[in-house]
């Protein structure tokens, strides 16, 4: 499972270069164009980290903690913490959650600039 979520990762990856390379058909203005191609390098950079990570994780999942793999070493850590299970369901909601912020402002980006034609 966690295999897809890498693949998923890596598509959306590709999909932000791809629009920071090819930018937005219907901008006119350069400085807005130029701003929103960063925006999205900087996803793709984001979302190519997550990648790596999470593809890493999947790779050494045979291993077992405190055998060099230090994210599950420090996720076993805070699992132990008294109510370190919903610390630890809390980051993976947010992540989650944030990426899902990533649809409307999408959609509130393209209400706008269909307004504004």
């Amino acid at each position: 499972m966690l295999a897809l979520v890498a693949v998923g990762f890596a598509g959306y990856t590709l999909w932000r270069f791809t629009e920071a390379v090819v930018g937005e058909r219907h901008e006119e203005d350069g400085r807005k164009a130029l701003l929103r191609r960063v925006a999205c390098a900087a996803r793709g950079v984001l979302y190519c980290v997550l990648f790596a990570a999470t593809l890493r994780y999947v790779l050494s999942a045979d291993e077992k903690p405190g055998s060099g793999n230090a994210e599950a070493d420090w996720t076993a850590r805070v699992l132990d913490w008294p109510g370190g299970t919903w610390l630890v369901a809390m980051v993976g909601l947010g992540v989650v959650g944030g990426g899902r912020l990533d649809v409307p402002v999408a959609r509130l980006g393209e209400a706008i600039q269909a307004a504004g034609s």
